[in-house]
């Protein structure tokens, strides 16, 4: 009764990690549209390195950050989100994002694109992450160079082996792919665990009328 209530009200009020941050990690989940900083100062785009030069924080170097647009983020474990700004006189500022207060907060299916699951070793996921925890790229899973392997796309073909993106089509521990360095068949790749998120499918579904998709629960 106690989930039910709390996400009726969470339907009420429309809290989507999308208008408030989780204290406890500090925002780094925040997935919302906000782009506007405290001190009233338009954010940079990410991806822009004008007028603020950048090489720390970026799409390609936090793939898994929802470094998007120009929205209010946290990729560095700041207090809270912040942002780049378009003031050449400011380089950074924090954004003013509420505390959710104990609220809890849910994810779309799209969760997988940003974390795994330990329970399931992570063979959901469907990021785009494609270096190695020891800072190897990738093997494309359709390449048999330099590393001939059965990990294909044909062979397993719900298992995501898309591209060169880090997957976990055999129960490895975590994501994993076969390296492009010929000295180094395969590594794991540094996919971030979604610690506490615990599945809830069918009930909130249909407290959310005949949604489509799976939502997940975080358990405060």
């Amino acid at each position: 009764m106690i989930l039910i209530s709390l996400l009726m009200n969470a339907q009420l009020s429309g809290i989507f990690s999308s208008d408030c941050y989780q204290p406890e990690t500090r925002g780094t989940e925040y997935r919302g549209t906000l782009n506007a900083t405290e001190g009233g100062y338009t954010c940079q785009a990410w991806d822009s390195h004008t007028p603020h030069e950048h090489l720390d924080y970026s799409p390609e170097s936090h793939p898994t950050a929802g470094l998007e647009s120009n929205y209010c983020r946290n990729p560095d474990k700041e207090v809270k989100p912040w942002c780049y700004t378009t003031d050449p006189d400011i380089r950074t500022d924090l954004c003013p994002l509420p505390e959710c207060h104990g609220r809890p907060y849910y994810l779309t299916s799209g969760w997988n694109k940003y974390c795994y699951r330990h329970k399931t070793r992570g063979t959901e996921y469907r990021g785009p992450v494609s270096t190695t925890i020891e800072g190897y790229t990738c093997q494309a899973w359709d390449s048999q160079t330099p590393h001939v392997h059965d990990r294909t796309p044909q062979s397993s073909p719900d298992a995501g082996l898309e591209s060169n993106y880090c997957r976990n089509p055999d129960g490895e521990r975590k994501p994993w792919c076969y390296t492009t360095d010929a000295a180094k068949r395969s590594d794991l790749c540094p996919v971030p665990e979604c610690k506490g998120i615990k599945f809830s499918g069918d009930l909130v579904c249909k407290l959310f009328r005949g949604c489509s998709q799976s939502y997940y629960y975080h358990h405060l």
